[in-house]
């Protein structure tokens, strides 16, 4: 992507100086350095005048994105999108079960159980302590697909991390401007021969 330069127009001076117009000055008029003034032709009138040659101290720059920007684009997009994915995922994790069930607990609010509820205690109480009930079963698949998406999240963060250490090390090309031409000796008019 090119930034644009306005053209501008040299419009000539009975003196011999050149005004320099652009195109949104046309129908205008100008004041030269001798203190005449110009009437700026119209816009047809002015792109028959000859262009002025760009100063060298106007900034026009190629802003191209190369493979490092890109490189580095994507790199920040897979890190952005894991973080996210993963304090998304973060709140989902699943809560354990309770594990001991407190006697003296049960004592006091076994009075105050509902039909269901004591249905569902006995049930409970009935799989025994040493097996493994449903609900631990339930609570271990949601705990590993719980690891197994952090996993692979994390994996992406990995990769979208060295993706943007890798775009960093990707050597800038060099610019037109800062390219240097060497000059063959043979060619140059100073190259001195040696004595034979």
């Amino acid at each position: 992507m090119e930034r644009t330069v306005k053209a501008i127009y040299l419009l000539p001076c009975e003196c011999g100086n050149e005004v320099s117009v652009t195109l949104a000055q046309a129908g205008q008029t100008v004041s030269c350095s001798c203190g005449r003034s110009l009437s700026v032709p119209t816009m047809l009138g002015i792109k028959a005048l000859d262009l002025a040659e760009p100063e060298s101290d106007w900034p026009i720059s190629k802003s191209e994105w190369g493979a490092r920007q890109r490189v580095i684009l994507v790199g920040l997009v897979l890190v952005f999108a894991s973080v996210a994915v993963l304090a998304f995922f973060h709140r989902g994790e699943p809560e354990p079960p309770a594990k001991i069930l407190e006697t003296d607990l049960l004592e006091r609010h076994t009075e105050s159980l509902s039909l269901i509820q004591t249905m569902q205690l006995w049930d409970y109480l009935r799989q025994g302590f040493s097996t493994k009930r449903e609900v631990d079963i339930y609570y271990e698949r949601l705990l590993a697909a719980y690891h197994r998406r952090m996993g692979i999240t994390l994996v992406f963060l990995g990769l979208g991390i060295l993706t943007l250490l890798g775009g960093f090390f990707i050597r800038k090309p060099p610019r037109e401007d800062d390219e240097v031409d060497e000059i063959d000796e043979t060619e140059s008019p100073d190259a001195v021969t040696p004595p034979e």
